[in-house]
Parts: C-alpha cells; structure tokens; sequence
C-alpha cells in the first residue's frame, strides 16, 4: 500500500499525528489511549504485535538535545511543542473542601488581618537608632606582598564557592528566642543596642546564630566548630563521578540579631556587625585553609561580600540594601551597598508571611485551646506565644512579617537595592510546620503553594500581595484538572500538592485556575503544568519580581531544609555521614520521598558577566535540565508500522541529580561565578 494511501487511512482511524516526519506534516507528539467509557484501551481494527501495558519512568535527555529549536535557558522556552500531559484519572479526595473547622480559623485570622491590624502597626512608636560606624571607604588589598585593586580577577578562586568571596550570613526567624522571652530567659530580654555582649561571641543572639548556621556551613563550605573536620564542603560537580566532601576556604561573618525587635533594628545590628568585620576584622571566622598572607591579604569584604540568607534574614539584607541605596543611613554611607557583590536568599520572606498575624493574634489569647493558638502550637510546638502580650509581639519583627505591613512598608524599600539577590524556594506538602502532635495544620494560613512557613509569592521575590478572599497567588489556568493532576507521585502525595495549587482563597479567575510556584510552567515535583493562560504581563504573573530581584531555583523543599538544617531531618555531613548519601527533604507524612529541584529562572539577564567577570548565575547551569516522563504506555503495529499510545503520562523539567543532591548544593555551583 503507498505511503498517502496508509495516511488517509491513518487519518480516518485517528492516528495521523503518530507518523513519522517522512510521512506527517509535522513532528509527532505523544499519542493518548481509546479508550472505551470503562476505560479499556480500544486498539483499531488490525492491530498486531501488540506490547503492554507497560509502565514508564525514564530519563528523555537534556532539554537543549531534546528541544534543539528552543532557548531552554529560561522559562520563555514554554508552552511545549507539544501537550506535557496525556489521560490519567482525578481521585475523589483532590477536590474534598477544607473542613468547617479549618475554614473557620482561617477566618479568624483574616479577620483580625483586615480588622485594624496594619493601622495598630503603624501606630508603633517610631525607633531611634545610633548612626552607623563610619567604614573604610577605600580599602587596601595585597596578593603576592603587591597592592592591587580590590577588584583585581588575583584575588578571585574559581575553585571556591562565588569565587572566593567572603560569605556573610543572616539567619531567619527564630521563634525559640520569643518562647524564650515569654518564659521570662534573661538572655533573650538582652536588646540591641543597648545590650551588645549578646550579639558578641558568648552571649545569647551570637549563640543561636552560630548554632543556626553551622550544619549548613559544614555541609556547603567547612566546619565552624572543628576547621579541620574533612567531612565538610558536601559538592558533586557534573565533570565529577561521584559526591565528595572537599572544604572550601571562604570567610565568614555570622550575624546576630533579636527576633523581638522590629526590623529596622535588626538592619542596623547586621550593618554595624559588617562595617566591624570590614574595618577590624571583628568576628570574621577564617577556616585554616584560607590563603595565607604571603599570597592575598585583604581587609574583610573588600572585593564584594556574598550574603546569604534565610527567611527573614532575606527581608533584613534587602531592606537594609534598599535604605543604604536610598541614602536613609546618610550620604556617608551611601557608598557601603557596592562592598556587596550578590545575595542568595534561601526560602525568603520577602513578601512577609501569614504565621506572622496568627502569632500577634495569639499573643492577645489567653486560653490554649482557642484554634489560632492551635496553629501557633503547630508553628512552635508550644502554647508559650498564646497570652505573651500583644504589645510584646508588636515590638517584634512579626509586626513587619505581617504581610499587609511587609508590601506597604517595606516592598518600596526593597525596590531600590542595586544588589542582585537570587531566590532558591520551595512548596513542600507538609514542610516543617504541617502537623505537629496532631495539632492545626499551619498550612491552612498560606494561599496556594508554600513551605509551611512562606508562600510562593514571598519567596519568588513577587512584589504581588496575596490577600485571602481578596487577591489569589499568582497563578494559571490549566486545559483541564485531570491533566494537571500528578500521576507520577504516589497518591498522597499528587493530592497534597494538588491541594495546595487550588488552595486560592479568592474568587479565581476561572474555575481552572491553580497557584503557581515561581512560574506557571512547572510545579514542586517539575511536573511540566498544562497551562492554557499563563497571565504573564497581568497581575497575577507568577514572573513578577521586585528590582534585581531573580527566581534561580525551586523544588518540593521544606522551609528549614534550606537554612541551618531541618532537625527532623538533618544533613548527613551533621552527623559524619558519607557524601555518597543522598540529600532528601523532609518525607510526607506518608512517607513519600522529596526530593526534586528544577529551574527557576524567567529572567535571562542572570546569566550576564559582571564587570568583574563573574556571572549572577553561570551558563554552565543550563546544561543540567533535563526531561524525564512517567507513565503508561502500549504499542502495536499497524500496516507495519509501530505506534505507541499513552494510557497516561506526565512530563517533568528536573535539574542533573536530583535524586542525590538539595538545591542548597545547585546555589553554591553555579551562583556568582567565574567558570
């Protein structure tokens, strides 16, 4: 039979999109079941040699060999050639409401929200706060017993994290120093900075910042409490084999600060803390392998700090970035923002978070078992917040973690920062606050896909405000649920993120409108989304971001991962453990395993060179995404040729070893480097 006569044939039976490019218009895409109203594949008349059903789940190749015709640097390579998502079926539970009893707290704190909360805030008294230390506006460098420019490519190590640089790093929230300060601890009623020895080695702040920080100093870079310790400096680079531990050599420079004050104190505990460090040395921890003398000597960021942050400690650098830029610290000091060469803010708080209200509401509650003091319970574990005094707690950085508060003060502040901050987030089922002993889930408070802690939005760097029952996360819609359905992860699992991307809390634009993560295109698991409408260029674009603002990285990754460690679920550097083990989020709470990390970049100038010669983000990184597709599949022959239908399948975008290594690990890679 000639090949025109086979495809009318083809064509009448439904089948013409299988052929190959010889014979078809066009490059075929994968081909869907018939399927009878049981569901039963219904083969055409003929059919032979017929193979399955067979599962799938394979590797297809990077994206660059498997879509040669796109630019698959950023997220302008979307929507696909073709449809991501053939069949599958949408379980009864994914739709199940919330319950009345979560609703109604909700309720409650989007009441106490919108019910005078940003008027009480603004009220507060305004601080007064000494000036800044003057700094040393023109630093000297050596290299070889010569002086040279501080910015001269000598003192650079591509083999070392961000070249080299010096690292300084501001921790999150720490609700344990406000449980502290309800339980009547002295050291956490010390205040900066009136109370300094606190925030000095020894004293309580320093202590919390430096046990923050040392399982993941000791994972990425060395050991803080033994310099020598080998099983440090976690890497596994794509020209490498296989995972080693190889510790690096950067300095760092721990900062301190309250969690009971407001944020403007904490910007001036972090920038008084550098300008030290810059000027004296003052707390800089040195690892043993740092160059010696003879070869470069050069005062503490004075070719270009890194910072990097975690949660709140992202809203702290930027803000105090933004106000240095804007001269609010005074014309003086103007000059301080260009000795920070880059930010990395790990599951950033950037857009506040709605723990933040439920906690000043709780601070008012006396009786334990009212539902928002449940929720503070699941946050904490502990009631120790519920009674603690609302006046208390309006003095603390919740007040500016409000997310009302967070946009209106603070999203302006962070616009003017001329430093470039790259955000690494996560949506996570369950994240670290889910449900704890049996109490609240804290994740009924956050619209759309968050960590337990912050959404999307926040950490994105997406200058959007989500407000529940007013404005939805940003978003998309979808050709159809069914197919936005994950069929790749266990059950639980697919209804748990499934949940959290139609947990809008407004009136959606559409009945299949979902919650995005820091685009539209791909969700926690990389599951590539079937969207139908993406909103870029509208309100509710997922690619929205503050100024130098730019999404790198996103995954099903819980809020602490990213920061010190998870206790529940700690690095195995923390206890010794070889590099050969894989880095997992923390499971669900079915046991399913997290560990997936895809791309989120939107935006193609983080790829360009500074003047420096260092990159925002190496090009290098878009080479490690690849395609994989899971599924179920048949194949039979038809007038001797093969085709295959899918029954289902789902395609997803994930970075080169995922199954093995955090998105911490990809950050300290590829960001602000050389080669």
């Amino acid at each position: 039979m000639r090949p025109t006569r086979i495809f009318a044939c083809l064509v009448g039976l439904g089948l013409a999109t299988a052929l190959p490019a010889a014979i078809a218009a066009t490059a075929p895409c994968a081909e869907p079941a018939k399927v009878d109203p049981r569901g039963n594949v219904v083969l055409p008349a003929g059919a032979t040699d017929v193979e399955g059903p067979v599962d799938v789940d394979e590797e297809v190749g990077t994206l660059s060999s498997v879509y040669p015709n796109l630019d698959t640097s950023t997220t302008a390579m979307y929507p696909l050639p073709c449809e991501p998502s053939i069949g599958g079926t949408l379980p009864p539970e994914a739709e199940e409401p919330e319950s009345d009893e979560d609703q109604h707290t909700d309720d409650q704190v989007d009441a106490f929200e919108k019910d005078g909360l940003l008027d009480l805030i603004n009220q507060q008294t305004p601080l007064s706060l000494p000036a800044l230390p003057a700094f040393e506006k023109a630093p000297v460098c050596y290299y070889k017993n010569s002086v040279v420019p501080c910015s001269s490519p000598y003192l650079l190590n591509d083999s070392q994290p961000f070249a080299g640089r010096d690292i300084i790093l501001i921790q999150g929230f720490s609700l344990g120093t406000l449980l502290d300060n309800a339980s009547g601890n002295l050291g956490a009623h010390m205040k900066w900075p009136q109370d300094q020895a606190a925030f000095e080695p020894g004293g309580y702040f320093y202590q919390r910042a430096w046990d923050y920080w040392t399982p993941h100093v000791r994972e990425h870079l060395w050991d803080m409490t033994a310099p020598t310790n080998p099983t440090a400096g976690y890497q596994w680079p794509p020209n490498q084999g296989s995972p080693s531990y190889v510790p690096k050599y950067n300095r760092l420079l721990v900062v301190a600060w309250n969690t009971a004050q407001r944020l403007e104190v904490a910007q001036h505990a972090f920038l008084t803390q550098t300008i030290r460090a810059m000027n004296t040395g003052h707390n800089v921890q040195t690892p043993p392998n740092y160059p010696p003398p003879s070869v470069i000597k050069m005062p503490f960021c004075a070719n270009g700090c890194i910072i990097v942050s975690h949660s709140t400690g992202g809203l702290i650098a930027n803000t105090a970035l933004g106000k240095l830029q804007d001269g609010q610290y005074g014309t003086p000091h103007r000059p301080l923002v260009k000795r920070f060469r880059g930010h990395i803010a790990f599951a950033s708080a950037l857009g506040g978070s709605r723990l933040a209200p439920a906690a000043i509401g709780a601070s008012a509650i006396m009786n334990p078992s009212d539902p928002i003091c449940g929720i503070i319970s699941a946050w904490g574990g502990s009631t120790g917040l519920c009674g603690w005094g609302q006046q208390r707690a309006l003095d603390s950085v919740l007040a500016d973690l409000t997310p009302a508060y967070a946009h209106q003060r603070w999203v302006p502040v962070m616009n003017m920062s001329p430093v470039s901050t790259v955000t690494v987030s996560g949506a996570h089922t369950t994240g670290n606050y889910g449900i704890l002993n049996n109490a609240i889930n804290t994740k009924l408070l956050h619209p759309g896909n968050d960590d337990g802690v912050v959404t999307m939005n926040s950490s994105c760097g997406n200058p959007q405000i989500v407000e529940p029952y007013v404005m939805p996360p940003s978003g998309f819609t979808v050709t159809g649920l069914v197919k936005a359905f994950d069929m790749g992860v266990p059950l639980t699992r697919a209804i748990g993120i499934f949940h959290d991307q139609r947990r809008i809390k407004a009136a959606p634009p559409a009945s299949r409108y979902m919650a995005a993560m820091c685009s539209p295109w791909l969700s926690p698991s990389g599951m590539v989304m079937p969207v139908e409408i993406s909103f870029l260029g509208t309100g509710l674009s997922a690619q929205q971001r503050l100024n130098n603002t730019y999404s790198f990285i996103q995954g099903a990754i819980d809020h602490s991962y990213l920061g010190g460690t998870d206790d529940d679920n700690p690095f195995p550097s923390t206890n010794g453990g070889s590099a050969m083990i894989p880095r997992r989020y923390l499971d669900t709470l079915w046991g399913s395993a997290v560990r997936e990390e895809s791309s989120a970049i939107t935006d193609g100038h983080i790829y360009d060179v500074g003047t420096d010669g260092v990159r925002t983000v190496h090009p290098s990184f878009i080479t490690q995404m690849k395609e994989y597709q899971r599924g179920r599949k048949i194949s039979f022959k038809l007038f001797g040729i093969k085709f295959t239908w899918w029954i289902w399948r789902r395609t997803y975008h994930l970075l080169n070893r995922w199954e093995d290594k955090a998105a911490t690990h990809f950050a300290y890679e590829y960001a602000y480097r050389r080669n």
